[in-house]
């Protein structure tokens, strides 16, 4: 989305079972967006994994998966 809200395009994929993506934050260099991924439409049941979504290439990323349930991605110094 351009800075006066035109241009609004979708970046992640939701279908109407899932997955679904929410809590994005940008990485400090704006080259990718962090966000939860959620595996189904259901917000509450697991896995809700950190996944990187690349803006040159759009592609979509794993980071964080060990855990059934992440929330809320932060990037610390």
């Amino acid at each position: 989305m351009r800075p006066d809200g035109s241009q609004l395009r979708a970046l992640t994929k939701n279908g109407p079972n899932g997955p679904r993506a929410g809590h994005a934050r940008f990485t400090p260099d704006g080259k990718a967006i962090l966000y939860v991924r959620a595996a189904t439409q259901d917000w509450q049941a697991p896995p809700r994994q950190v996944y990187a979504l690349d803006l040159a290439s759009g592609q979509q990323v794993p980071v964080l998966t060990k855990r059934d349930i992440y929330t809320r991605p932060v990037l610390q110094p």
